[in-house]
């Protein structure tokens, strides 16, 4: 008992300058409260109309208490998250900025406020050196913040810091075993600098974690294609629950598997129906196929702003680790 005291006052001691983090509102409205755990919950299961719902969730808070400056962080991240699936508008995009500021003024020291900086800044402005002095500051008020970890190795991701990443996701997962978040993107690490078997391993724990949740399936069929099992690849993208990712898979593993009449008819789908949110998956479709013209050219249309003022697909910064 003396040697547990001992370390517990040491622990507390250590920690003495660490900011205080706190996700409730500062009024101790309970309703308020309820509608973030609300939008947390909807946000965790990753797939578009989840998004949505967590958007809608963490409004409602800010109706209930606007001083409520993590509420507001947490719906710049799920405005964001709806963009991913090229749901943006320019009216989006004015809301996030809107809500980082407003949470930077209500709570500039909760670390949730500053990953929502970070995204704005890593995700919308790309200005990567900004996203990262964010990320590296949320990490220094609250070491173990497990979404303060995630955010930080993302944006070293981006920057081609995939070695720094990967410990960075190994130490939130060591605080946080259950996050399929962290799993999820360890994985891609992982397939970015080669260690597929490993980046399998945690995708199917990731999966048995939050089986309804997107992209779990679709990292995973990528890293047995790798590991040339087209066929275990083509099973797996097909088990994937969000429709784009699912089409976005099986282009790659038909390919991969030698049947280029079922990838085009995938490809196709892609180019219709997500011709700027799906640019760089396009990018990565025609890379595999060894077709630099039209690689090039999707990346470059990727890279194009549109008119809400942001990339069309902002996904393609991510391609050190595609």
């Amino acid at each position: 008992t003396a040697a547990v005291s001992g370390a517990l006052q040491a622990r507390l001691l250590a920690q003495s300058e660490v900011a205080q983090q706190s996700d409730r509102p500062p009024s101790g409205n309970l309703e308020a409260y309820e509608a973030v755990l609300h939008g947390n919950f909807n946000y965790a299961k990753r797939n578009k109309d989840a998004s949505e719902l967590a958007v809608n969730d963490y409004g409602q808070a800010i109706a209930l208490d606007s001083a409520y400056g993590y509420a507001y962080a947490r719906r710049a991240q799920a405005q964001g998250r709806v963009a991913n699936y090229g749901l943006i508008t320019s009216e989006g995009v004015a809301q996030i900025r809107q809500d980082v500021e407003a949470a930077l003024r209500l709570a500039p020291d909760n670390v949730e406020v500053l990953n929502a900086k970070s995204y704005l800044l890593n995700s919308i402005d790309i200005d990567l050196p900004a996203a990262l002095r964010a990320s590296q500051r949320a990490v220094q008020l609250a070491p173990d913040n497990v979404a303060s970890l995630n955010t930080l190795s993302v944006v070293q991701q981006k920057r081609g810091q995939l070695e720094p990443a990967v410990a960075g996701y190994q130490r939130a997962l060591t605080l946080d075993p259950l996050s399929d978040r962290t799993r999820y993107n360890l994985a891609l690490q992982l397939i970015g600098i080669g260690n597929y078997a490993e980046a399998e391993a945690e995708l199917r724990i990731a999966i048995r974690q939050r089986p309804e949740a997107s992209l779990s399936r679709t990292g995973l069929a990528i890293a047995q294609l790798l590991q040339r099992r087209t066929g275990e690849a083509i099973a797996t993208a097909k088990e994937e629950p969000d429709d784009y990712w699912r089409t976005y898979a099986l282009a790659l593993a038909y390919w991969a598997n030698g049947d280029p009449i079922q990838s085009d008819k995938a490809l196709q789908t892609l180019i219709r129906e997500n011709t700027d949110d799906g640019a760089s998956q396009i990018a990565v479709i025609y890379a595999q196929r060894r077709q630099p013209d039209e690689m090039f050219k999707w990346l470059d249309h990727a890279k194009t702003k549109n008119k809400v003022g942001v990339m069309n697909d902002v996904g393609v910064v991510e391609m050190r680790n595609t």
